[in-house]
């Protein structure tokens, strides 16, 4: 995967990580608790995504818990935007592409890492 592309997933990541934070707090009163729970996660997860330096994906465990907080964002990200798609007041387009772009960022960033994954022997 290209480098670029890997960076621009990393900074949408983070950027969008900051309103959700934000929404969540700003709207907790009118959320349901599952909506405060995933918004929570998915924008913790993409902060701390963020905030990893490239360097330190060379160490197994740093990777794993990149890859660990990818795929929380992943699945909380796609847990909102269905609950968005069924919602009964109508359906804020503004709001379903902002979670699918979330989402597709960080299936960027497993991509990304998902590739640099080599299986070594002990002899």
């Amino acid at each position: 995967m290209d480098r670029r592309l890997f960076v621009l997933a990393k900074v949408v990541v983070g950027v969008l990580g900051i309103p959700t934070i934000l929404g969540v707090v700003w709207f907790a009163d009118s959320l349901s608790s599952v909506e405060i729970i995933t918004g929570s996660i998915l924008g913790l997860s993409s902060l701390l995504a963020a905030a990893i330096p490239k360097r330190m994906f060379s160490r197994s465990p740093m990777r794993a818990f990149t890859l660990l907080l990818c795929g929380a964002g992943i699945i909380s990200g796609l847990n909102l935007l269905l609950m968005r798609l069924g919602a009964i007041g109508g359906i804020e387009i503004d709001v379903v592409v902002t979670n699918l772009v979330h989402v597709l960022s960080f299936f960027a960033i497993v991509l990304a890492i998902g590739g640099q994954t080599t299986i070594t022997r002990k002899s």
